[in-house]
């Protein structure tokens, strides 16, 4: 269950989904949030995007979690 005694090549897939997520989670916010601003705009208001990155690494690493999980 400790995601610290994984497999090294384990550990890197959830570091690369909270990564990914990292990326994905502002642009599904920027999506959801439909205020009619643009890309610059939006990124640049951390109060806006750091939920949504947050938010977008939690279900990243969720989703490698619970296929290692699965595969125990």
């Amino acid at each position: 269950m400790n995601p610290f005694k994984w497999k090294r090549e384990h550990q890197v897939a959830l570091s690369l989904g909270a990564f990914i997520g990292l990326l994905v989670g502002p642009i599904i916010g920027f999506a959801v949030s439909g205020n009619g601003a643009s890309w610059d705009y939006w990124v640049w208001q951390l109060d806006k995007t750091a939920p949504w990155a947050v938010f977008g690494a939690l279900i990243g690493v969720a989703v490698i979690y619970t296929f290692e999980m699965a595969r125990r």
